[in-house]
C-alpha cells in the first residue's frame, strides 16, 4: 500500500472515528486524531499539500470529504453551514448598501432643501435649524456606517458640531443619532447573530 493510501485511509478512519463519538468534526480535528497503522501521527502539512504543476491539493478529495461531514453534522444540529452563513452574511451587506445608498439619497435631498431654505429670504429660523439638525444627524449616521469614508460628510459632521458646541441641539441630535444607529443595528443584525 502507498504511503498516498496509507494517508487517505487514516484521515478517513479518523473522520469516521469522529462522527461515531459525536465529536465536532474540523480539519484539525481529523488530522490530530489520525493515525497510521503503525500508531505514528500523520502530518500536519500532508493533508494541505498541493502539486507542483498544477498547485491544485493533492487530497482535494479529502478536503471536500472532511468539509462535507463537518456541514452535515451542523445541520444536524440546526446550526447554519459556513456556506448557508456566508450566504446570508453576503444578502446582509447587500441590504446595507441598500440602505446605505437610500440614506445617501436622503442626505442630497436634505442639503438641497437646506440650500432652498437658507436662500429664501423668508425662511423660518426654525425650519432652518430642523433642516440643519436632520443633516447632520443623517451625515453622521452615514459616517458611522461607512467608517467616515465620505469626506464631504465628515466636514459637514465637523461644521456642525463646531457651530454648536455649547448648544443643547448638538447632544439632543447626537443622542438621535445613537438611537437610530441602535435600530439599524438591531433591525438588521439581530437576526444574524440570533439565526
Amino acid at each position: 500500500m502507498s504511503r498516498k493510501d496509507r494517508f487517505q485511509r487514516a484521515i478517513i478512519e479518523s473522520l469516521e472515528f469522529l462522527g461515531k463519538e459525536g465529536k465536532k468534526i474540523t480539519k484539525t480535528a481529523v488530522i490530530g486524531n489520525a493515525r497510521f497503522e503503525d500508531g505514528k501521527p500523520v502530518g500536519r502539512t500532508t493533508l494541505y499539500s498541493r502539486n507542483e504543476n498544477t498547485k491544485e491539493f493533492v487530497h482535494a478529495d479529502l478536503l471536500r470529504l472532511i468539509d462535507e461531514a463537518a456541514a452535515a453534522q451542523a445541520r444536524k444540529k440546526g446550526r447554519k453551514t459556513r456556506p448557508e452563513t456566508l450566504m446570508d452574511l453576503r444578502k446582509t451587506i447587500a441590504d446595507l448598501r441598500r440602505e446605505n445608498s437610500k440614506l445617501v439619497d436622503q442626505v442630497v435631498e436634505q442639503e438641497s432643501r437646506l440650500q432652498a431654505v437658507s436662500t429664501d429670504r423668508r425662511g423660518d429660523k426654525n425650519v432652518i435649524a430642523c433642516q440643519e439638525d436632520e443633516l447632520y444627524m443623517l451625515v453622521s449616521i452615514i459616517n458611522r456606517l461607512t467608517d467616515r469614508t465620505v469626506d464631504d460628510f465628515v466636514e459637514q459632521a465637523r461644521r456642525y458640531s463646531l457651530k454648536y458646541r455649547n448648544d443643547p441641539r448638538l447632544s439632543r441630535s447626537d443622542a438621535e443619532v445613537e438611537r437610530y444607529l441602535d435600530e439599524i443595528r438591531y433591525s438588521r443584525l439581530s437576526h444574524i447573530l440570533t439565526g
